[in-house]
């Protein structure tokens, strides 16, 4: 049996527990190239909106095997889902690909 199990951190502060339970969905994607990584939240429940370009560092992985660090993520958007207040979705993408370092 795997036990999935994840680790987020906002702006310096772990968050985990407290959307731990509400967390219906976390998506990272892992893009080659020069496309940036990202990261989708979906959370039910009542909680802060985050802002614009916040900072966000997720960890996936199981208890059985451990965690690895996706990276550190800029919140890029963040919208209650239509038809539900109290439901979240977070989009961010990786820290690198933020600014126009690309250029």
């Amino acid at each position: 049996m795997i036990t999935p199990e994840f680790t987020l951190i906002a702006n310096g502060t772990d968050v985990t527990s407290k959307i731990n339970l509400d967390a219906s969905k976390i998506s990272f994607e892992d893009e080659a190239g020069t496309v940036a990584d990202e990261i989708r939240l979906v959370i039910e429940g009542a909680f802060k909106k985050p802002k614009y370009e916040d900072e966000l560092k997720l960890y996936i992985g199981t208890k059985e095997k451990g965690q690895f660090f996706c990276g550190v993520f800029k919140v890029q958007t963040s919208t209650y889902k239509k038809g539900a207040q109290n439901c979240m979705e977070i989009t961010a993408t990786a820290v690198d690909f933020s600014k126009s370092l690309k250029v």
